[in-house]
Formats: C-alpha cells, structure tokens, sequence
C-alpha cells in the first residue's frame, strides 16, 4: 500500500473519530456549532438577597422562606429549616459549573428531560430573591459508558435556567428533595454540662437537685446529711442536654391516639443566662425506641445577647409543638433519685472494754514457773 493511500486512510479515520465525538454530546446529533458556556452556571444571582428556595421533584413541592431572619419550612407551619442543610445547598448552587452546551434552547426540550410531560419529570429549583425569580431545571441522567464501550456521550445530567441554553452538568445535586420531613431542623437543644449549675428533677409527686460544687463536684440540694451526689449519675444527667436532637414533629392526630400525660417528669436546667425546662412523655406505639418531649428556654435578664437569641429561637421552634427524641438521647433524664443521690450509712461504733488492773490482769504463771520459783527459795 501507498504512502498516498495511507495517509487518506489515516485522515478519513480522524474525520470519522472526531464525528462520532461531536455526535455523542447530545441526545439527538447534538449542535457542535454552539459554543460551550464558561464561568459559573449561576453567575449572575444574587445570594444576599436570597429569600426563598422553592424545591419540586416528581411531582411534590416545598418551600424554604426566610422569615424574621430566620428559614423556615412552609409546608411545616413555619417550623425553622435545618439551616446547615440550605447552606450546603446554596453553595452546591453558587458552585455548579455548566459543561458543553448541547441546544441552543430551540430544541426539543422533551429530547432532555426538560418538559412537565418527560419521564420522569424534572426537578426544579426556584429561587427568589431582589432581583426577581431564578428557574433551573434538571432534566435527564446520562449514563457513564461502560468500561468496554470505547467511544460514548460523557456521563451527567441536562440542565436549564431560565429560557436560556441546555447544558450538561457533570455532577448531579443530590441535595434537590422535595420532602419536607428532610428539611425540618431536628437540633432542639445544646447545653454544654460544665455551664449548668443546677439540675431539679420532678416526677411522681417528688423531686431532687444536683448542683455544681465550687471544687467541681456535685452535691445535693436540701438532702439529708447522710446524702450525697453519685458522680457518675450526676455527670450523666448533667451532659443530658448537650446534643438533644428529634427525630419526628408529632401531629395532632399522633397525640390523639398518645395523648400527653397530665403529670409528665420535669427536668429543669438552670445556668447562669437561662433556664431549660424538659418535659418527658411516654413512647409511641408506632415508635418505641423514642419519647415524647416538650421543651422551653427561658433567657434571664442579664443574659448575654447571643442567649437571648436563641432563647427566642427556641420559643418559635417548640411553642406548642410535641418532638419524638431517641430514648438513649434522654434515658439520662429518666434516672430515678437512687441513681443520682447515695445515702451514707452512718460508721459502726465498736464497744471497747476498759483495760482492766495490770496486776489482775496478769496472766497466771505456768507450773513451770512455780517450779522454778520455789528451787531458788530452797536454795536461798
């Protein structure tokens, strides 16, 4: 063969290559004329004056508004939003990088997973803010090439926003959930165990307190003499409130069928800026493995701001509102008195009898002795 001939084969190859490379970024034959997009997906929203994420995926809605500076879930009646949550998601939003761009938007959306009648239907996020309302749609997942397929479309998944171009992302936004259940801020309280001072416990119709000593340990609040405070149980029910988390928002249809007992167990925290207060129910039939819990902050006076924040927080959070915690979360607020307060049992007296005389005391000579006693007076 030629060196003429090999070198047309070798350019009818590369033409045919570089075909099939264009064709295979996007569903239909693709537009290789369009240019790709550069910079952020996102560049041109406004994050500071972000107001409300709107979020849909087959077919179910949820809306994150911020309210007195504060997001809340709407479909929740307003119960604050896990805020670490919405962060993650504005910075996976602020972040997204568009890949090539495959339709001018002129196209057939439905090619992409772009219109309300595709299957599935795309996710939508909206985004409300001073500017006015941002719209990005997520269409169709594009598969990664199997490891045998040489040449093949680049895994992702087709995006829109707006009436702008549809480009494709390489990294997908798993954090896109419509479910209101996986938004709702689950942290109640934080208590760090070296500010409390005081911890009163009230149940059955009696009641015992912890406090903090000066020398660090604890001790009984109005016991008896012979009380004292097991240190043990009492830095277990002092770090009780540290990470106290719910795992589900009762409703009232919840309470209708576990209704909340007329004399629950009281935990009562006490630091130096605020008062906790804990309620203790019983467990749900439908979930054994949690307790009911009503909880309260109450900021004192003096309190430093940051407190007197939270203790507002904590207001609209649990106002009126019955949370399902984990058991071992509060199994340290069920402890009954004998496991927290000891009693000394007062020191046995032994009796000692008086020493008697020493001469009477004496014990008695042996006959031995006798006998040598009387040999030296024979012998004197």
């Amino acid at each position: 063969m030629s060196r003429k001939t090999l070198t047309i084969l070798a350019g009818m190859l590369a033409a045919l290559l570089c075909a099939l490379w264009w064709k295979g970024r996007a569903p239909g034959g693709g537009r290789a004329d369009v240019p790709e997009s550069a910079g952020r997906l996102l560049a041109g929203m406004d994050w500071e004056s972000l107001r409300a994420v709107v979020l849909e995926e087959a077919g179910d809605r949820i809306r994150l508004e911020r309210k007195d500076d504060v997001w809340r879930v709407a479909e929740l009646d307003g119960y604050p939003a896990d805020f670490e949550r919405l962060r993650r998601l504005v910075q996976a939003l602020d972040e997204l990088t568009p890949g090539p761009v495959v339709d001018s938007g002129e196209g057939d959306l439905a090619d992409y997973g772009l219109t309300e009648d595709s299957d599935p239907r795309p996710s939508v996020v909206t985004l409300e803010h001073a500017q006015g309302v941002t719209v990005l749609r997520l269409g169709a997942r594009r598969q990664p090439r199997r490891p045998e397929d040489l040449w093949g479309p680049p895994p992702g998944r087709f995006a829109r926003v707006d009436e702008g171009p549809v480009v494709l992302l390489a990294e997908d936004l798993p954090l896109v959930q419509s479910n209101p259940q996986t938004w709702w801020d689950r942290g109640l309280l934080a208590v760090e165990p070296e500010t409390i001072e005081q911890i009163r416990v009230e149940a059955g119709g009696e009641s015992f307190a912890i406090e903090r000593t000066e020398d660090g340990g604890f001790g009984v609040v109005d016991g008896a003499e012979t009380d004292f405070a097991d240190a043990s149980g009492a830095k277990r029910l002092f770090g009780a409130l540290r990470n106290l988390r719910a795992d589900r928002l009762l409703t009232a249809e919840d309470l209708d069928q576990e209704p909340w007992p007329e004399d629950p167990r009281l935990v009562e925290a006490r630091t130096a800026d605020a008062v906790y207060r804990v309620w203790l129910g019983g467990a749900p039939s439908e979930s054994p493995e949690s307790r009911m819990v009503r909880i309260e902050m109450e900021a004192n006076a003096e309190a430093r701001p940051e407190i007197r924040t939270q203790a507002e927080r904590t207001g609209q959070q649990a106002e009126g509102r019955t949370f399902g915690i984990p058991a071992y979360l509060v199994n340290a607020l069920e402890m009954d008195r004998g496991a927290v307060i000891q009693v000394r049992e007062p020191e046995a007296v032994e009796d000692h009898p008086e020493a008697e005389d020493t001469e009477d005391a004496a014990a008695p000579e042996s006959e031995a002795d006798q006998d040598r006693a009387r040999m030296v007076e024979s012998s004197e």
